[in-house]
């Protein structure tokens, strides 16, 4: 992954630094002294290209979608099937539905 931005802030070094590392200190101080050693801290902030939340805000409707495509596609090839089990259905039952809902009764005994 290329850096795409870099940023420096130059910045007196912390009194400890400059405990922990006297030697660096008197090298820099001296003028005569060369190549000069630099105390360097790295902070990196990583950004993704690819966000998240964007992404799922977008599959999650187009997986509903889908779904919702197919559950219709069904529905369309089962129409004639279910339209034909309705109507033998209707058809024979308004008198055998409304005779085994009423019981023994019903069938005239």
């Amino acid at each position: 992954m290329p850096i795409i931005l870099l940023v420096t802030h130059v910045i007196e070094a912390p009194e400890e630094y400059k405990q922990h590392h006297p030697v660096l200190v008197a090298e820099l101080r001296n003028v005569s002294h060369w190549p000069k050693h630099v105390l360097v801290h790295y902070r990196f902030d990583t950004r993704n290209d690819v966000d998240l939340d964007r992404g799922l805000y977008l599959l999650f409707p187009a997986a509903l979608l889908a779904v919702l495509v197919l559950c219709l596609s069904a529905l369309r090839g089962v129409q004639p099937k279910l339209a034909q089990f309705l109507a033998d259905v209707t058809a024979e039952g308004s008198t055998a539905a409304a005779a085994m809902w009423k019981g023994p009764q019903g069938k005239g005994e």
